[in-house]
């Protein structure tokens, strides 16, 4: 049978014998005398508590033992209650100054969000000028041009849609951080917010020598969204696969049904992204590569913009990707019966 042991107070105290001996009850010799005979029944599998030998030696009696005992029981507890409250205390003072750095972080996320959103706005108007006086000098209306003006123009036109997509993003951003992201969600086939996209992006690949598959239902099927924001989510995932895919590589584009929703994805063979850094490709701002000198740009809003987008769809999306091979964005939208 299991012998069993009962907790008693004695257990409870630490070094009992020196504090007997602080407070002149016993001397040391007492203390290494019992010590030694607790020793030897414990070797012979008899175990005995130093309190209970120093009564039976008659070196104490049980009365003041245990008022030894209850005075430092009490006194242990009175530290631990102390030691709460202090505790309890900090824990309170910390939570106020978290509680007073969310505040101020939360203005500072208010005060650069209308700084973006009211920049945004004021750089539209110079720029809706720079579109009509191009849009002028494409169609002659101004004269014809040379050769090398046509060229110029040409350059210019491509720095103009760069920077009207900027002010974009910067546009949606904004409006999404404060929660008026505008969304007019009706049956659409998917061809009306990928066509268009996907055209640009055919475009786009045949000059820098990428091959691009595109497979899609004999079917469209229809879904639940708004054409507008889901022709950017397209025209961001392309992007960017078009961006980090070196020429010779390929992108696939590929949309498919099932019973409940249609699963379209981006696939490209490009740089990748190691997996405990693709959470981070869904922060406003930031680039993978933060260094100066790095070789593609961006404000680094294009999937912070794509992540609102499709959780204003209520839509399941995931990354796949491996450094050097390549990555897959796949979004699910359902559908439209």
């Amino acid at each position: 049978m299991i012998k069993k042991t009962f907790l008693k107070p004695e257990m409870l105290i630490p070094r009992l014998g020196d504090l007997l001996i602080d407070k002149g009850l016993i001397s040391h010799g007492a203390l290494e005398f019992c010590l030694k005979k607790q020793a030897g029944l414990k070797s012979k599998g008899d175990t005995k508590l130093l309190g209970q030998i120093l009564v039976e030696e008659g070196l104490t009696d049980e009365d003041t033992l245990n008022g030894v005992i209850t005075e430092q029981i009490l006194e242990l507890r009175n530290a631990l209650v102390n030691a709460n409250q202090k505790l309890e205390e900090r824990v309170r003072e910390r939570t106020a100054e978290l509680e007073i750095a969310l505040k101020q972080l939360e203005e500072l996320n208010q005060t650069k969000t209308r700084i973006i959103s009211n920049l945004s706005h004021e750089l539209l108007t110079p720029l809706n000028h720079m579109k009509g006086y191009l849009e002028l000098l494409n169609t002659d209306s101004l004269g014809c041009l040379t050769k090398e003006q046509s060229d110029a123009v040409k350059v210019i036109q491509k720095s103009y849609n760069k920077l009207e997509q900027l002010i974009s993003d910067l546009l949606q951003f904004s409006e999404a951080s404060q929660g008026q992201l505008s969304m007019k969600l009706v049956p659409i086939s998917i061809l009306d917010f990928m066509s268009a996209p996907v055209k640009n992006a055919s475009q786009l690949s045949n000059e820098r020598k990428i091959k691009l598959n595109i497979i899609l239902p004999d079917a469209a099927p229809k879904v639940l969204g708004d054409k507008e924001k889901l022709t950017a989510v397209m025209n961001q995932l392309l992007d960017n696969a078009l961006k980090f895919t070196p020429p010779g590589g390929t992108i696939v584009i590929k949309a498919e049904s099932t019973e409940k929703d249609v699963i379209i994805s981006v696939t490209d063979t490009g740089i990748g992204i190691s997996e405990e850094r693709i959470e981070e490709v869904f922060e406003p701002f930031h680039q993978l590569d933060e260094s100066t000198a790095r070789r593609y740009g961006g404000t680094g809003l294009g999937l912070a913009i794509v992540k609102r987008i499709l959780d204003a769809h209520n839509a399941k999306y995931n990354i796949k990707s491996r450094v050097n091979q390549g990555t897959i964005f796949e979004f699910h939208l359902p559908l439209c019966v």
